[in-house]
């Protein structure tokens, strides 16, 4: 490492530049317009392709919002919980609110990848430099001052390479993901909304002329019926381990509610339970590829999602529930229906409660009222949906690997020990 160099980003930097937010009561500000408009909240460790928000060009006239040019380095300086100190790329220019420190990179000494992935690995350490007594935040002489050890440019760039190409491998397989999601969801609502679902001749049922009849939920398919989503699943609640039962590694991981995130099931940063405490757990609290997991505690209450495929031994703890089907199919149906926003807000207000943290029991899973389809329809669209499921499960498993490789490299490259040579 001896021709790598350390300096400060402030002396890598054409410009640091923070935003500003144009007042919000006035909406000539806002309404109509086209100039994207980032806040902290979006910056995640990404590229921004796209912003939630707009302004005018009265807007950015009006306030200290500045155009970012594209292919800055973006720092989240204030912000609850973990949001100071991740980092984003802009793709496309951009303005800021007042809480984004802007980084334009001087491209004959830094690459802007480079950078990104070096203030990437040094989270802990932005963390740490925060000030203040109220809430602790990063200002804009601090990220100046922030230590960055360079290696050459050319060097600067393989190792972006390396990096950005598992980066674009997980960005290619969530929007598959994504893309698969899309299906399951139109043909769900084809089917089970619309109930355009194929009759025996396979001609769509409802504008065919399938017979309808009235419910208490409307209209809905002659013998089809009301009930609940415990008439198709049950929900399996986790084991009720004990602290002193998890070890840091083993070969029986455990899922937590920690391990449900953004309808996501991370098998990869999990805890451990030893080999003997695996042996007095009954085997119903065991979960297996394509389970449908939904954590029922907390910030995340609510939320779902696929175990990824997998061999390895996944035990389920306490406050993760296990949608387990009473009929075949029901697995996929109540996976399409609960993923929908409508039924994500209606579990959500059923685990809001009164108490500080929401809640949501077995009962108020399994006493949802649905329209209850026939169970040949059921099978036939589990039949349909299946191999989008599967291969969702498996794009996730290829996800995490990758995310986990990317992470064991990512200190070895901006340290030095690894050399894209090596």
């Amino acid at each position: 490492m001896s021709e790598w160099e350390v300096t400060t980003l402030g002396k890598v930097c054409q410009k640091v530049m923070t935003g500003g937010t144009p007042l919000s009561n006035n909406e000539d500000f806002y309404k109509d317009g086209t100039i994207p408009w980032l806040r902290t909240k979006e910056v995640n460790f990404c590229r921004i392709r796209e912003t939630e928000s707009y302004i005018s060009e009265q807007g950015l006239a009006n306030s200290a919002a500045k155009v970012i040019p594209s292919n800055s380095v973006i720092i989240a300086m204030y912000g609850q919980g973990d949001t100071a100190g991740r980092v984003a790329i802009n793709e496309i220019p951009l303005t800021t609110n007042q809480a984004c420190c802007n980084l334009v990179i001087d491209e004959r000494i830094a690459d802007y990848n480079f950078v990104y992935f070096y203030l990437r690995n040094s989270y802990r350490e932005l963390v740490n430099a925060k000030t203040g007594s109220a809430q602790p935040n990063l200002n804009t002489q601090i990220i100046k001052d922030f230590p960055i050890t360079l290696p050459l440019l050319p060097e600067q760039k393989e190792i972006s390479a390396v990096l950005i190409s598992l980066d674009r491998k997980i960005e290619n397989l969530r929007k598959q993901n994504e893309t698969l999601a899309r299906i399951a969801q139109t043909l769900f609502k084809h089917w089970f909304i619309d109930f355009e679902f194929p009759n025996e001749d396979g001609k769509p049922y409802k504008s065919s002329g399938g017979e309808m009849v009235r419910s208490e939920l409307g209209e809905i398919p002659a013998g089809w019926s009301v009930g609940t989503s415990g008439n198709l699943i049950c929900l399996q609640g986790g084991f009720a381990f004990k602290s002193q039962d998890f070890k840091e590694s083993g070969n029986h991981r455990i899922l937590k509610i920690k391990n449900i995130s953004g309808n996501v099931v991370d098998i990869q940063q999990t805890d451990f339970i030893a080999d003997s405490t695996a042996k007095r757990v009954d085997s119903k609290f065991k979960v297996k590829s394509g389970d449908v997991l939904i954590a029922m505690t907390g910030a995340e209450v609510a939320k779902m999602g696929l175990v990824p495929t997998t061999n390895e031994a996944i035990w389920l703890n306490q406050r993760v529930g296990l949608f387990r089907e009473v009929i075949p199919g029901a697995r996929v149906f109540i996976y399409c229906l609960f993923t929908r926003e409508t039924h994500q807000q209606l579990l959500r207000d059923r685990g809001s409660g009164s108490s500080a943290q929401p809640n949501i029991s077995g009962n108020d899973i399994e006493s949802i009222p649905l329209v209850k389809p026939l169970q040949s329809v059921l099978a036939i669209f589990a039949e349909v949906v299946e191999p989008l499921i599967r291969k969702k499960c498996d794009n996730l498993q290829q996800i995490q690997t990758l995310a986990k490789t990317r992470d064991v490299l990512l200190p070895k490259l901006m340290s030095g020990k690894l050399r894209i040579k090596d």
